[in-house]
């Protein structure tokens, strides 16, 4: 639902951020009652072990767990590389990697409804790493 105020309305409340009437800083899901999780951030992608990427991120505010989506080149498209199902983990091992290939990362961490049903963050910033 959207309201659209007179301009005497706004100057005596104020808008967006400043305005006395708004009572959270958190974004809301379509069904107006779940707060979506923090955006997360990918702090790093290591390349210590051949075919392999380790890929780290900040742990995210209200997030129960996150989805990794990773694509292989800059034409393909992405793919669910894993589900974490926990909202403190922030390290995750991306094995079975083809050589020479350069690999792109992004992460939405979520949290649950009251029905269950997940609600997602934004997409974290695109890292990319290539496979020893």
């Amino acid at each position: 639902m959207h309201y659209a105020y007179d301009t005497d309305t706004k100057k005596l409340y104020g808008t967006g951020k400043n305005s006395i009437l708004l009572m959270t800083q958190e974004s809301y899901s379509a069904d107006g009652l779940t707060a979506k999780p923090a955006k997360t951030t990918i702090t790093g992608i290591s390349n210590k072990t051949a075919g392999k990427l380790v890929i780290s991120w900040k742990k995210s505010k209200g997030a129960k767990g996150y989805e990794i989506y990773r694509r292989a080149g800059t034409s393909n498209s992405y793919v669910k590389a894993a589900v974490i199902q926990s909202g403190s983990t922030i390290r995750y091992t991306n094995m079975k990697l083809k050589k020479g290939h350069t690999y792109y990362y992004r992460i939405r961490s979520y949290t649950y409804d009251k029905n269950g049903k997940k609600v997602y963050s934004g997409w974290s910033t695109v890292k990319s790493q290539k496979v020893k």
